[in-house]
């Protein structure tokens, strides 16, 4: 994740006044709730995913009852957990206003 988009993610976490854990943790939970209709739903998106150039591994820690959450959506979906973390939180930061495309 390129620093810009973790510095916007702890950010948003303090301004929610949340552990980075629970906000994290809240975000891919909103997030798959809202793709469980992504096969009906007519407005779909989506979000190309590759390491920025200079992006640097985090661990950010989420709970285990949302790892196995995260684990099953991306086997029903084929992807993989970096790139549905990125995509939630890149959602939330643009629905929010802390990021612009």
């Amino acid at each position: 994740m390129p620093d810009w988009c973790y510095d916007e993610v702890k950010k948003l976490a303090t301004d929610s006044k949340l552990e980075l854990q629970e906000l994290l943790d809240n975000i891919i939970s909103e997030y798959i709730r809202s793709k469980k209709d992504y096969r009906v739903n007519s407005k779909k998106k989506l979000l190309f995913y590759a390491s920025p150039v200079k992006s640097k591994p985090r661990s950010m820690w989420i709970s285990g009852k949302q790892f196995e959450t995260l684990e099953k959506f991306c086997d029903k979906h084929k992807t993989r957990s970096n790139r549905v973390i990125f995509t939630a939180c890149i959602d939330k930061l643009l629905e929010l206003g802390y990021i612009t495309l």
